[in-house]
């Protein structure tokens, strides 16, 4: 009734199990090997990511450059009229000033 089970010895039959070692060390590598495929896919998977948040950043600095540019156009075209007329006025004054 026990037989086979490696419980009893039974006369004339092999009761001895096989070392279970190869089976762990096969089960190990297969595991790390699962785990270096999961690593690589989540480093791709990442990097795919990476790529796209590095082509939006960008196109959101292109735009940012965009607009802080055109607003200092317009703030260099207001200082420039504003500063011609000053020119043109002190210009004017030391024109006056010779002329005595």
């Amino acid at each position: 009734r026990a037989a086979g089970t490696g419980d009893q010895p039974v006369p004339g039959s092999i009761t001895s199990r096989r070392a279970t070692s190869r089976h762990e060390r096969q089960a190990i590598k297969n595991k790390k090997e699962e785990e270096k495929e999961q690593a690589k896919k989540q480093k791709r998977e990442q990097a795919k990511i990476a790529k796209i948040l590095a082509r939006k950043w960008a196109a959101e600095d292109k735009d940012k450059h965009k607009v802080t540019a055109s607003s200092r156009k317009r703030r260099q075209k207001s200082r420039s009229h504003g500063s011609a007329k000053k020119r043109s006025r002190s210009r004017s004054r030391s024109s006056r000033s010779s002329r005595k």
